[in-house]
């Protein structure tokens, strides 16, 4: 197979190490075709540094312990404010660390430029990450400390998930507090809450940079959310990596203690684009003034309400903004790249181009800078320096298929951005027309889903949308060879197939890409001898995304002796676009 592309599951658990492999290029100075823009600086001042450390999860168990993350960041802020000969910046540390772990002790500390565990001022049996009244009072001790401070940076650190995966909350966003007792977070409504109260704090004057740093928390959604208590945000549309970088840019403030939040956001952005591209990881960051959003969103939801218009009851003027929407680099599994989207929306909808022109001349004036790299790793080789720095929530049939459909009562009721705009109303729109005409065994996309197969019978399936996969299920005989195919139908597909133990659907026990990758056979088999009678799960992917049709059979014996069931090399399949580790049979229907 060529190029696997997947409707991956969110990754918010962010991972150390060589996440991402490959040799570092381009130019630091730009990324994606986007040019700095030229911001003016303010009076030289006192700044305030506000930090929400969230590592109650695998951030202090697994990271900190393994490879003493959460400690480097700490030296960087304490060598920050080491450095800060003229004491111009305060920085105040709200830590939320797994207290069974032993790292750290929860509490509020002042950095003095020292050794991090010196300068705890409060202690704390346990706090929870995602309480807003615990982040207010945070906050309420924060400004005793500089209570006068000119300017202030307001920063989050934790993993992040956008709004998606409600919890008891609303809807996870950032700051998730996983020590079995709480299981809470700050969702887009609390991060705006907690906004308004520093600004409140600090005699109604916004917030110069919000930072929340974290995976997947660059959408309109939270731009649109924190809008009226915030001059400048930088954050990631996708995926995070964990690595030996954090708030580098800071240092900064030291030189230039006027810096504006715009040229602070530059400076930080620019310090990890330096960094990820010397050693190699893929990263997406960027920094928007927060003053032009609502033109923004006023552009999006008049596209909206146009597109809703344009496709009507047609199924197939549908299909085109699911097409736009899947080859819009999707960032998560809710989320896409504005630009992109808009880029292709003006190729395959001309009627709409002026519409997509609009939204894109308001993101580019909301955008202060975007920077990102592209470590070319493996199949999931993204194209991260051509998108745009900001994301929106998009459904698509494809995402359905796969049980990853968001609530659009749910988008409208705990999102801003959602209530005031039409925006759901055109996914509706779209997700009502693009009805997919499946084979005659849908649906059969998961386990409970799957349909019945027997040996020696042919069965036609199609690949009716991007990212579609079928299941099916067998019982095998112990000591019994088989042979599981698929082979051409009537239009090209490239299958995967995966074979599964209905006692252990979290790993696959079998699974072949390609028959003969390098004479362009993509279709798949599986030789296979079960140890124990029992039924077994068949699954078969959609690999390329490219659609098609093929014939699916099971026949005893052993065909091509020259190939074994093992992963074929150019097949990852911990990469699989579903996750199966936590899944149950339904028994009670």
């Amino acid at each position: 197979m060529k190029n696997f592309k997947t409707i991956s599951y969110c990754l918010m658990l962010m991972s150390i190490g060589l996440l991402f492999t490959g040799c570092p290029g381009g130019s630091a100075g730009s990324s994606g075709g986007v040019t700095e823009k030229t911001y003016s600086d303010n009076e030289d001042g006192t700044w305030l540094i506000l930090i929400h450390f969230g590592v109650d999860n695998n951030i202090d168990y697994a990271f900190e312990e393994n490879d003493q993350i959460v400690t480097n960041y700490l030296q960087t802020l304490e060598s920050i404010e080491a450095a800060d000969i003229n004491n111009v910046l305060d920085i105040v540390v709200l830590m939320d660390a797994y207290n069974t772990a032993g790292n750290f002790q929860d509490g509020y500390y002042h950095l003095t430029g020292g050794t991090f565990a010196t300068d705890l001022v409060t202690s704390i049996t346990e706090i929870n990450s995602g309480s807003v009244p615990e982040s207010e009072d945070f906050i309420d001790w924060a400004f005793t400390i500089a209570p006068n401070a000119d300017y202030h940076v307001y920063s989050v650190f934790n993993h992040g998930g956008g709004f998606a995966d409600a919890n008891i909350a609303g809807t996870y966003g950032i700051a998730y507090d996983e020590d079995g007792t709480h299981n809470d977070s700050l969702s887009h409504d609390e991060l705006g809450q907690l906004t308004e109260y520093v600004k409140m704090k600090n005699g109604n004057n916004n917030i110069e940079l919000f930072f929340p740093y974290a995976c997947l928390m660059g959408g309109v959604e939270l731009a649109y959310q924190v809008k009226d208590s915030v001059n400048f945000m930088t954050f990631s549309e996708e995926n995070f990596p964990a690595d030996y970088w954090s708030w580098e840019g800071l240092e900064e403030i030291l030189s230039n203690p006027g810096i504006s939040g715009a040229n602070l956001g530059k400076a930080i952005c620019n310090s990890a684009n330096t960094y990820f591209r010397s050693v190699g990881r893929s990263f997406t960051l960027a920094t928007i003034d927060e003053a032009k959003i609502s033109n923004l969103a006023n552009s999006l939801d008049t596209f909206a309400e146009q597109a809703s218009i344009y496709i009507g009851s047609n199924q197939t003027r549908a299909a085109y903004f699911e097409d736009a929407a899947m080859n819009a680099i999707p960032m998560g599994n809710y989320y896409i790249d504005i630009k992109l989207f808009m880029n292709n929306i003006s190729v395959r909808v001309p009627n709409l181009a002026t519409y997509a022109s609009s939204a894109l001349h308001d993101l580019d004036d909301a955008r202060v800078i975007f920077r990102a790299f592209d470590a070319d790793y493996g199949y999931d080789s993204r194209d991260y320096e051509s998108a745009g720095g900001l994301s929106v929530f998009h459904n698509t049939w494809a995402y359905k298929t796969s049980d990853y459909e968001y609530s659009l009562s749910l988008y409208n009721n705990i999102l801003t951005f959602g209530n005031d705009t039409s925006w759901s109303d055109y996914i509706q729109t779209v997700m009502a027309q693009y009805v997919s005409q499946g084979d005659s065994y849908e649906p059969d996309n998961w386990f409970n889903e799957a349909s019945a197969i027997s040996i020696g019978v042919s069965q036609y399936h199609n690949f009716h949308i991007a990212g579609d996969n079928d299941f099916m299920q067998i019982t095998l005989n112990a000591g019994q060879d088989y042979t599981i195919r698929t082979s051409a139908g009537s239009e090209y597909a490239d299958t995967v197939l995966l074979l599964y133990k209905s006692s252990d659907t979290s790993t696959p026990i079998a699974v072949n890409d390609d028959i003969n990758l390098a004479n362009g056979n993509y279709y798949s088999k599986i030789n296979y001898t079960p140890s124990a009678t029992a039924t077994y799960y068949i699954v078969c992917i959609d690999g390329y995304e490219c659609l098609g049709d093929y014939n699916m059979e099971i026949v005893t014996g052993t065909y091509g002796s020259s190939f074994t069931s093992d992963i074929t090399p150019d097949f990852d399949y911990s990469k699989i676009p579903f996750d199966f580790s936590n899944f149950q049979l339904d028994t009670e229907e």
